[in-house]
């Protein structure tokens, strides 16, 4: 008997499908690696995820760059409602069922290369529930963009 099940999803870990258009999966947790220079938020919804940027550069988006913001090892890149590398605007939502925005945050990273390990100094994050959503500020208020890994856990 053959089974069609990705190993990913055997092990208990998110299974992501990164332009279907259908809900991903994700199970106990949500790893978040993005490229952020200034004041961004990520969005957690009962829907998915999405980002808001503020005037600096979009997540991703800094000197023709376009990094794709990573969840669970897996790229998504944001579709943005404004053309362009800065200024203020929303992404699309990216769907994800994970079920809750009860989660518990966790600050893993913050390094000038993806992947990076240890914390460089920055404006400190702010990671909390706002109504139907759990947000994750971003400041970033220093020069230079950084690579930020964080997780979010289900409560």
């Amino acid at each position: 008997m053959k089974f069609n099940i990705p190993l990913m999803a055997m092990i208990g870990v998110a299974v992501l499908a990164p332009t279907s258009g259908r809900a991903i999966l994700a199970d106990t947790e949500i790893v978040v690696e993005a490229f952020v220079d200034g004041h961004s938020t990520f969005h957690l919804t009962p829907q998915g995820v999405y980002w808001t940027a503020g005037t600096a550069a979009k997540p991703g988006r800094w000197h023709r760059n376009d990094y794709p913001t990573y969840i669970n090892g897996v790229a998504w890149k944001p579709v943005w409602g404004k053309s362009g590398e800065t200024g203020p605007d929303k992404s699309e939502v990216y769907p994800l069922a994970f079920g809750t925005v009860e989660v518990n945050y966790h600050l893993n990273a913050v390094t000038q290369e993806r992947g990076g390990t240890g914390r460089e100094k920055r404006t400190p994050i702010k990671a909390k529930r706002e109504g139907a959503e759990f947000t994750v500020l971003i400041p970033d208020l220093e020069s230079e963009p950084r690579w930020y890994r964080f997780t979010l856990n289900k409560r």
